[in-house]
C-alpha cells in the first residue's frame, strides 16, 4: 500500500494504490501554483512564501498517515476500497462537512439536528414508550437547555462531559427532582452513544460518570397492604359497571405483580389455565405462571369465568385513586405529585390514595410477599414444580 500526495494542472490529489487491485485518486480541493510544489518531498516549496505553508504541509503529512491507518484497518475488516471510501476518509481526516448530493448532511455535524434525525429515522427498534421520553427530552430538556445557551449549532465532536455536567445544573437549577435530573442526563450520554456507534467523530469523555452535586430528598415508595388491598376488594360497585370492572382489574395487578400494559391490556382467557396466570410479558417478552390468588378465583366466579373488561390506561390511573379514597387510604405520606401547571412532579405531603398510581401493582405484589416467598419466585413470577409452600399463599 502507498499514499501519495500529487498534482494536477494546479490541483493536488490524494492518490491511494495498493497491490494490482487499488489505483484511486480523489482531489483534496486545495491549489497552488504548480511552481511552487515538491513532487519529490509532496509538499509546498519554502520559496512559495505565504503564512500557512507550513500548517498545510503539517495537514498533508497528517493526511497521509491517517489514511493509511484507516486503510489498513478497514481493508482488514472487509470494507470496501474505493473513491468514496477515500472520499471519506479525506472528509474525516479534514473534518469537512458531509454532502449527499451537493448537500451537507447537517445531523451528521450538530447535536440537536442528529437527535431529531435519530428519533426520526433509527428509533423503530426502540419501543414507543422509549421513544415518547427520547422525545421530551429533546423537544423540551435538551433544546431549552441549548438555547439559553446559546449552543444550538454545538457540533456533536464539540460535546464533552463538561456540557452534560451543564446540562445537569441547569435542570438542577429549574427544580428538576435529582432523580429526573439522571434520568436526562442518561439520556443525553444515550444519543451521544448512537452517534459513536453510528461512525460520527465524538468526545469520548462523555462516557465519563454522572454526578448529581444536589442530595435527593428520599422518598419511600408506597404500597398496599394485604389489608388495604382486602377493603378494595370489599367495596360495593354492583351499581357501578365502570368502576367495578376497574376495581377489578386493579385487585388483579395488586395480585399478580402484572405491569398495567399486561393485566390491563394484554391478558384474556387463554391465559388462565390450571389454577394459574400464564402470560408473556410485554416488556421483557419472558413467559410467566403465577397462581392465582383467593381474590382472583372470586373475581372469575362473580363474573361466570370471565375476565373483568378493562379501560385506558390513563382512565385505570384516575379511577384507581377514587377506588382508593372510598376505601379510606388517607394515610398522610410523603410522595410526589405531578402539578399540570409546572408539568413536573412536586414533593410534599398528601393522603395516600392520591400518590396511588398503576406502577404500585408491581411494588405492592413485591413488598406483601417478600420474606414469605423466595427472592427468585417474586422477581421470576413463575410456577415452581408442585410447591404448596409458595402456593398455599394464594
Amino acid at each position: 500500500m502507498n499514499i501519495k500526495i500529487i498534482m494536477k494542472s494546479n490541483n493536488l490529489y490524494c492518490r491511494l494504490m495498493s497491490g494490482r487491485q487499488i489505483d484511486i485518486s480523489k482531489k483534496l480541493d486545495i491549489s497552488i501554483p504548480k511552481q511552487f510544489w515538491d513532487p519529490k518531498n509532496e509538499k509546498i516549496k519554502n520559496a512559495y512564501n505565504f503564512d500557512n505553508r507550513d500548517q498545510i504541509n503539517a495537514k498533508l503529512y497528517n493526511l497521509k498517515a491517517k489514511i493509511a491507518n484507516k486503510f489498513i484497518f478497514d481493508n482488514m475488516n472487509g470494507e470496501l476500497i474505493d473513491i468514496h471510501w477515500l472520499e471519506k476518509a479525506i472528509n474525516e481526516c479534514f473534518g469537512r462537512n458531509p454532502l449527499v448530493a451537493g448537500k451537507i448532511e447537517f445531523w451528521k455535524i450538530y447535536l440537536l439536528d442528529f437527535c431529531t434525525y435519530w428519533l426520526k429515522n433509527e428509533s423503530s427498534k426502540t419501543n414507543e414508550t422509549a421513544i415518547k421520553q427520547y422525545k421530551v427530552f429533546v423537544d423540551r430538556h435538551l433544546t431549552n437547555y441549548l438555547k439559553e445557551n446559546n449552543l444550538t449549532k454545538i457540533k456533536i465532536k464539540e460535546v464533552s462531559n463538561k456540557n452534560i455536567e451543564n446540562f445537569i445544573n441547569y435542570l438542577l437549577s429549574k427544580d428538576y427532582s435529582p432523580d429526573t435530573v439522571k434520568r436526562h442526563a442518561t439520556r443525553f450520554k444515550f444519543f451521544l452513544s448512537k452517534a459513536e456507534n453510528m461512525n460520527l467523530e465524538v468526545n469520548k469523555n462523555y462516557k465519563e460518570p454522572i454526578k448529581i452535586s444536589k442530595d435527593a430528598e428520599t422518598v419511600k415508595e408506597i404500597y398496599l397492604t394485604e389489608k388495604e388491598i382486602e377493603s378494595i376488594f370489599n367495596l360495593d360497585y354492583s351499581k357501578d359497571i365502570l368502576l367495578d370492572n376497574i376495581r377489578d382489574n386493579f385487585i388483579i395487578g395488586l395480585c399478580t405483580g402484572l405491569r398495567v400494559s399486561d393485566f390491563n391490556n394484554n391478558l384474556n382467557q387463554a391465559n388462565i389455565i390450571d389454577g394459574f396466570i400464564e402470560i408473556k410479558t410485554k416488556k421483557t417478552g419472558s413467559t410467566v405462571a403465577i397462581p392465582m390468588h383467593k381474590f382472583i378465583v372470586e373475581i372469575l366466579k362473580k363474573r361466570n369465568g370471565q375476565l373483568p373488561i378493562t379501560v385506558h390506561d390513563v382512565t385505570f390511573n384516575k379511577q384507581i385513586k377514587k377506588i382508593c379514597e372510598k376505601a379510606k387510604i388517607n394515610e398522610i405520606t410523603k410522595g410526589n405529585v405531578f402539578d399540570t401547571a409546572t408539568k413536573r412532579n412536586k414533593l410534599d405531603y398528601y393522603k395516600k390514595h392520591e400518590l396511588v398510581s398503576s406502577h404500585i401493582c408491581r411494588r405492592s405484589f413485591a413488598t406483601n410477599l417478600f420474606g414469605k416467598v423466595s427472592n427468585h419466585v417474586i422477581q421470576a413470577g413463575r410456577r415452581v414444580g408442585n410447591r404448596t409452600d409458595d402456593a398455599a399463599l394464594y
